[in-house]
């Protein structure tokens, strides 16, 4: 071999093994990087809500979802507690009416999620099925035709309510297409709960459908005081709430009159007009 051939090779051989110890800087400096990284506590920030776990946090102001009604369910004894947020929403995307169940506390049952689901802790139960909302609205805009008398909710026919005047009579309003005396679904929905709620609500045995236990029912809080988790400004954390602290207090004492809002309650569809906006 060549003078030449042996140069060239120890060219190489010097190469590779500077290449090699400069990947290796790179992977030890990578290493350092993640170690000196703290690891996000999820748990910190969300008490009794494990993101890990696929549990989700109730939003009033979900952009997907325009708010019909909301409340809190008590549940306990001496042992154990479980807190339900109802939050009965219209999602035009999806097409349908649903009550949304959020479950927290120690003793209800958390179901295995689907792929890709981080609704662990909520169970959906659909009010009015997108077919149904399908065949009474106007193709061309979310408004009810005129010729509709009556809509199936939860497998039932119910009257559509179409005068006018008594929507106007308690100021309910809409998705903002209607015009004159027309209706759109959200204004029927929301007409509902002032009118007939209980076709809305969750029954008691839909909301006791996870307990693991037949806990007695403290109580049923229609009127909290909601701060925004994760759109609030500034953001808070869940532990922070008015709501968290008040679900911790009723949890304790087993009396419902010890849910004190410390501000006025904000958990009405008027308090969160751009819910359902995107």
């Amino acid at each position: 071999m060549s003078k030449t051939s042996d140069t060239s090779a120890n060219q190489q051989i010097e190469f590779e093994k500077e290449n090699n110890n400069k990947q290796e800087v790179k992977i030890d400096t990578l290493k350092q990087t993640n170690k000196s990284k703290p690891k996000m506590d999820f748990n910190s920030i969300f008490p009794n809500i494990n993101i890990n776990d696929h549990e989700e946090y109730p939003w009033l102001d979900d952009m997907y979802n325009y708010l019909i009604n909301s409340r809190v369910y008590m549940f306990g004894d001496s042992r154990d507690y479980v807190a339900v947020v109802e939050h009965i929403g219209y999602n035009p995307r999806a097409g349908d009416c649903r009550s949304s169940l959020y479950y927290f506390g120690t003793a209800f049952k958390k179901k295995l999620p689907k792929p890709y689901s981080t609704r662990l802790n909520v169970t959906d139960i659909v009010l009015v099925e997108a077919k149904h909302i399908y065949e009474i609205q106007d193709r061309e805009k979310e408004i009810i035709q005129k010729n509709t008398e009556t809509i199936i909710i939860r497998n039932k026919s119910t009257k559509i309510e179409k005068d006018i005047n008594k929507y106007n009579r308690k100021s309910i309003i809409g998705i903002g297409v209607a015009e004159n005396d027309e209706i759109d679904v959200v204004m029927f929905f929301r007409y509902l709960t002032e009118t007939q709620p209980e076709l809305l609500w969750a029954t008691e045995e839909e909301v006791r459908a996870r307990l693991t236990r037949d806990l007695p029912l403290i109580g049923i809080v229609n009127d909290f005081y909601y701060e925004d988790i994760v759109a609030g400004d500034p953001p808070i954390k869940f532990k922070d709430s008015d709501l968290y602290r008040n679900i911790q207090r009723v949890s304790k004492s087993l009396n419902i009159k010890d849910w004190k809002n410390k501000k006025p309650a904000n958990n009405h569809w008027r308090d969160w007009p751009d819910a359902g906006s995107f």
